[in-house]
């Protein structure tokens, strides 16, 4: 029996033994997953106590179609909207926008090259009086995502 015990002793110290060495296996990265990471290392930057990263897209250099008249029909419904059902907090939100520089007013559309978010408005359940700007980019545009 004691014999039995000292084999069982061995065979687990040297099974923790093996285990302590420290040999991980790595998980092996896709494409995609290396193309983010460069992406996220190239742009990510501080500015101030803020800090500023590109967007993963899908491509590197993404062709969006021309959804000013989809954005543009959106944002006139929701003024419409609006005329019905006074939101000041709405404009406040994107003058906000357009002072921090997230935002600003297209003077000549035909040098930009962009796609234009559509926007709504949430309001807070915690804070009924409180909206947010919402950007959908998930709106559809011509079978487009």
């Amino acid at each position: 029996m004691i014999h039995c015990l000292a084999d069982l002793e061995l065979a687990v110290r040297e099974h923790f033994e093996i285990e302590s060495l420290g040999i991980t296996q790595r998980e092996r990265e896709n494409a995609e997953v290396k193309r983010a990471s460069r992406i996220l290392n190239d742009t990510t930057r501080r500015i101030g106590n803020k800090w500023e990263t590109g967007l993963l897209w899908k491509e590197d250099d993404p062709r969006f179609p021309d959804n000013y008249n989809g954005a543009r029909k959106r944002l006139t419904n929701i003024e419409n909207k609006m005329d019905r059902d006074p939101a000041p907090p709405y404009t406040a939100q994107i003058e906000k926008l357009i002072e921090n520089g997230y935002a600003r007013r297209l003077e000549n559309r035909a040098q930009v090259r962009d796609c234009f978010f559509s926007t709504f408005r949430r309001y807070k359940s915690n804070k009924p009086n409180k909206i947010r700007v919402v950007f959908d980019a998930a709106a559809r545009f011509e079978g487009s995502r």
